[in-house]
């Protein structure tokens, strides 16, 4: 299956989010969809490994980059990278 076709898969589930590897791949859906709602938010937040555990989404990306900002800091180790 090509990525192309499962873009195209996705986008006729509603499914904007498309994991390619480490990279998430937005397509507009060119209409309103509940995904930023504060549920998700908390579902995404909640999880352990969100990657693995639901379905790919920005929160999972932010969720990710928060947690290893975190331990950085924790480790006393400066950071490399920023959320913004």
């Amino acid at each position: 299956e090509s990525i192309l076709d499962s873009l195209r898969a996705r986008f006729d589930r509603d499914l904007p989010y498309t994991l390619c590897g480490q990279i998430c791949v937005s397509v507009n859906p060119f209409k309103w969809l509940p995904l930023y709602t504060d549920e998700r938010v908390k579902e995404y937040a909640a999880a352990d490994n969100p990657f693995s555990e639901l379905p790919p989404h920005l929160y999972a990306i932010a969720h990710a980059a928060h947690r290893r900002l975190v331990a950085a800091l924790e480790a006393g180790t400066p950071p490399s990278q920023s959320l913004l």
